[in-house]
């Protein structure tokens, strides 16, 4: 048996795709964007199954929902006031590593060598209790989260690890 692939409807709403000029830097092609929608539809479609399956949640699950806030301005203030710890040549090594940079990238905007880097980031580790740069990006997501801008280090954004 034989499919016929002009007639199929997820094809023939669209030209042939080996006719149609590809996307512009930036741009999605119409392709993928249709295949995203369908997606998009089926995924939301099967959530809604679920949540109409499974009911309300759990009164354990809704008290964790509601009490998920408590702690965290404890923790702001604390990422706050360690990142304070920090000297003004770590905070500029901080915020490299917030921008995602490795060490060779940092020790060339800062005009050190890879080493001294090196050297800043294991202090840097040492004096926030860090034991992987997960937690280093946790931390200074909570020190973000605070909003007062009061962070020793530059003004990165979100750390990407």
């Amino acid at each position: 048996m034989t499919i016929d692939r002009r007639n199929s409807p997820i094809i023939s709403q669209h030209e042939p795709l080996w006719m149609s000029d590809p996307p512009l830097p930036g741009e999605q092609s119409p392709a993928l964007a249709y295949a995203l929608t369908v997606m998009d539809a089926h995924v939301s479609e099967q959530l809604d199954a679920l949540i109409a399956k499974a009911g309300a949640p759990s009164s354990h699950v809704a008290q964790l929902l509601q009490t998920a806030g408590v702690g965290v301005e404890n923790r702001r203030r604390e990422a706050v006031e360690r990142l304070f710890q920090l000297t003004p040549r770590e905070a500029d090594v901080l915020g490299g590593l917030a921008d995602g940079k490795n060490n060779k990238a940092i020790a060339f905007e800062m005009n050190i060598s890879p080493k001294t880097v090196e050297v800043h980031r294991s202090r840097i580790m040492k004096k926030l209790h860090c034991d992987s740069l997960f937690e280093l990006g946790r931390l200074w997501e909570a020190a973000l989260s605070a909003g007062d801008g009061g962070c020793p280090a530059s003004s990165a954004g979100p750390m990407t690890v």
